[in-house]
């Protein structure tokens, strides 16, 4: 059986037989992606990793309670609910802000809250404030809104949706699974890609990863380079990211 194939299993032992060596051995398989989101939380928080571990293990369990096999893995599943339990935990005892995700979001909830303020002091509302403050960093101002509201502990993960009618993680009418594998993917190779140098990344990003990639000897040609060239420098920038993905216990065809 394969890794996957062993968490299905464990997971429908632990929801249809209340298997607690089950669930055991499914939370202690999960540990990869809880450590991982403990420590996007640990820095966006100011607080200890493993502070947010038992969360981390709630959100398995809670996952195993709405687990559907014929939806797709078991893994997928519970990403929503280890990230949901996490950012809970993480609101509750710091609710400053959200876990961000991205480094430009990690920007605007860095200084999204001071230059509201700021504008508040002078006498500006707050929906103004916010919006001039979004002019300044640069961003939407709705997601500027967005951020303040979940900074302020006004918005849960029920209303993330863009139309702003929330939506249910286990609603038969989202393919959660396959989001949440796209989401986590992309969140892990944009951080192993933080390492390349700047024409590895844009190899990989424009030869590997673009919606329309292109060949290296197109890219060779643009850039001047020979295909030969341009292959060997893909070669060790994929070697990179994939030693950076087995260091937090994944590999590089989980994400295919």
């Amino acid at each position: 059986m394969t890794t996957k194939d062993r968490q299905n299993a464990w997971a429908i032992a632990a929801r249809d037989h209340d298997d607690r060596v089950a669930a055991d051995r499914l939370i202690e398989s999960m540990m990869p992606m809880i450590w991982k989101q403990a420590g996007i939380a640990g820095r966006a928080y100011r607080l200890e990793r493993e502070d947010f571990i038992s969360e981390g293990a709630v959100g398995v369990m809670r996952a195993i309670q709405v687990f559907d096999e014929t939806r797709g893995p078991f893994s997928a599943c519970a990403f929503w609910y280890i990230r949901d339990s996490i950012n809970a935990y993480g609101r509750e005892n710091w609710s400053h802000f959200k876990v961000p995700q991205s480094k430009g979001e990690r920007k605007l909830h860095e200084n999204l809250s001071r230059l509201v303020f700021e504008y508040e002091v002078q006498g500006w509302s707050t929906p103004r404030a916010i919006e001039m403050a979004a002019h300044d960093l640069g961003a939407d101002p709705k997601h500027a809104e967005k951020a303040m509201a979940l900074r302020n502990g006004r918005q849960t993960l029920s209303d993330d949706a863009e139309d702003g009618k929330g939506f249910s993680l286990v609603d038969d009418g989202i393919d959660g699974e396959r989001a949440a594998l796209e989401t986590q993917a992309a969140e892990l190779i944009a951080e192993c890609m933080e390492e390349l140098t700047d024409i590895e990344r844009k190899i990989v990003t424009e030869c590997h990863l673009a919606p329309d990639p292109i060949s290296f000897s197109e890219f060779g040609r643009r850039e001047e380079m020979t295909r030969q060239r341009v292959g060997k420098i893909s070669a060790a920038a994929l070697g990179k990211i994939g030693a950076a993905l087995r260091a937090q216990g994944y590999k590089l065809e989980d994400l295919v």
